[in-house]
């Protein structure tokens, strides 16, 4: 593979996902006030070309090798922007935890991939732990006694948002006071938040100046929505390259046989959605993790020919297919579905629900007032 040239990256392809992010911003700044959800969603979607890179430069693979650089501080850089100002992670403590979930893929020493089979408050798919989860945590654990409904909504709006304040919680502010560019880490990481920031006010509010604010500040609700639950998907596109697969007990490093049975690959069937997947073939990146994701179809199958041979698993499916097993599994987890705080999490619902209608009910015309009013006659002049 080395000889055949594919541990080098292509600056072109590179190119391509810049320019993907470019258009997606343009798109974000057209769309965002006239239909906010479309352009919130563009932005997501930018994110994830961006995680696509970050995800790169994280390895060092291909462009992103240190080599290909004039210094170490214009590779310093580069990364800081990538990473956390595009994708919104701070690349340097990712790139750390990543590299040991790398080298103990589902074992216990990988605390990047659930170790348990929980995620919890989201969801768990053992009875014990949900049995457990749910006496300790009766409030908490209300939308658990339906969790095949609520946790991908849960973990789409909370993905994005926890990987960032957990990259910055034990990237940024538990680091040593003298690591080299810290300030610059954390600018850079405050950056992502701006960009977001003046997005929503510059394209959502601003230019929706013509229509009442309590519809502009909808607007900006629903545009931050749709951002953070297309970037989210971060999450489960991460989290289902192993999971299914369940707890590794290889605790030797670097062991490839262990990586190969707890990877799964995506299926890519959409057009353009290698840009939005951060690594389809994922079996390949496991195998050799400093091949550029440009490359990695080209040993696809040199890796499926020594799976068959060695009889290891090679598993591909989609992501969405994936996604519905595991809400399947999570609907067969025994439990109490009413008691503790259902009744009162159901009642505040229907509370939420009739306040609206009154509210929907007050600001309605009257009946009277939307009659004609008679104009009067000559005598009543």
């Amino acid at each position: 593979w080395r000889a055949a040239g594919f541990y080098q990256g292509d600056p072109w392809d590179v190119m391509s996902e810049v320019l993907v992010i470019a258009i997606l911003w343009a798109a974000c700044a057209l769309f965002s006030h006239r239909w906010p959800m479309l352009g919130g969603a563009c932005l997501g979607l930018s994110m994830l070309t961006g995680f696509k890179l970050a995800h790169q430069a994280g390895h060092n693979a291909g462009v992103f090798q240190p080599a290909n650089w004039p210094s170490e501080n214009i590779h310093f850089a580069l990364r800081t922007f990538i990473g956390n100002t595009l994708a919104g992670v701070d690349i340097f403590w990712w790139a750390k935890v990543h590299k040991i979930h790398h080298r103990y893929t589902m074992s216990q020493r990988d605390w990047q991939m659930p170790r348990s089979p929980e995620i919890l408050p989201i969801c768990a798919w053992d009875e014990a732990s949900l049995a457990n989860f749910l006496q300790q945590s009766p409030y908490l654990g209300s939308l658990l006694r339906f969790q095949e409904v609520f946790w991908l909504p849960m973990l789409l709006v909370s993905g994005k948002p926890y990987l960032s304040w957990t990259s910055y919680a034990r990237g940024i502010a538990d680091a040593d006071e003298n690591d080299h560019g810290l300030l610059t880490r954390k600018l850079a990481l405050a950056a992502h938040y701006v960009l977001i920031a003046f997005a929503a006010w510059g394209w959502v509010w601003r230019k929706a100046g013509d229509v009442k604010r309590s519809r502009r500040l909808m607007g900006v609700v629903w545009w931050s929505l749709a951002c953070l639950a297309v970037a989210s998907t971060i999450t489960p596109m991460f989290f289902f390259n192993h999971i299914q697969t369940g707890v590794s007990s290889t605790t030797e490093a670097d062991h490839k046989v262990s990586q190969m049975c707890h990877t799964v690959s995506y299926d890519i069937s959409l057009p353009l959605q290698q840009h939005f997947v951060p690594v389809d073939h994922h079996i390949e990146h496991h195998i050799a993790p400093k091949i550029p994701d440009e490359n990695l179809h080209r040993i696809a199958a040199d890796i499926e020919r020594l799976a068959q041979r060695h009889g290891l698993p090679y598993r591909v499916e989609s992501l969405t297919e994936a996604m519905w097993k595991h809400t399947m599994i999570l609907a067969g987890v025994p439990r109490n579905r009413i008691g503790g705080a259902v009744i009162p999490a159901l009642a505040a619902i229907v509370v939420a629900v009739a306040a609206r209608i009154v509210v929907v009910l007050h600001r309605a015309p009257r009946g009277y007032e939307s009659l004609p009013q008679p104009v009067p006659s000559s005598l009543e002049k």
